[in-house]
């Protein structure tokens, strides 16, 4: 019961914010000093601590959908995705992962979340700020996948 009720909270405030262009906001009574603000790139989030996050099919997308999750303002602390993902090289490969998720506890700050190749393994790469390419001065963590 508990669960539904923040799921509904989740798509009204969802449909408002993705109208805005602005990040949606999970919970606006805690502090920014207490969140976390999270960019995902070449990732489509589909949900959230096992509540689902809406999404938009879109047939010619990589993975056939879109999360209304680009941009998202979260209490910080522990967190599980589950999301599918894509790494391109244009002209030479692609790899689609599907159905994936990783867990991370997120300190308050702000970050870019993406998937990524790091010593033949791939995983979740977590970085301060809104940068193009990690570098050692924004490097926050790389969360391989499991197996």
């Amino acid at each position: 019961m508990l669960k539904s009720k923040y799921f509904i909270l989740l798509c009204v405030v969802l449909a408002f914010s993705s109208c805005a262009g602005t990040p949606v906001v999970f919970d606006e009574y805690v502090p920014i000093e207490q969140s976390v603000r999270l960019r995902f790139t070449n990732m489509e989030i589909t949900s959230f601590n096992g509540i689902p996050v809406p999404i938009i099919e879109r047939p010619l997308h990589r993975v056939g959908f879109e999360s209304t999750w680009r941009s998202v303002i979260l209490p910080a602390g522990e967190m599980e995705f589950t999301f599918y993902g894509w790494w391109s090289n244009p002209g030479i490969s692609e790899v689609i992962a599907r159905d994936m998720s990783f867990r991370y506890t997120f300190p308050p700050g702000e970050y870019t979340v993406g998937m990524d190749r790091r010593d033949g393994a791939w995983g979740v790469l977590i970085v301060r700020g809104r940068p193009i390419i990690a570098t050692e001065r924004n490097f926050v963590a790389f969360v391989p996948f499991s197996r």
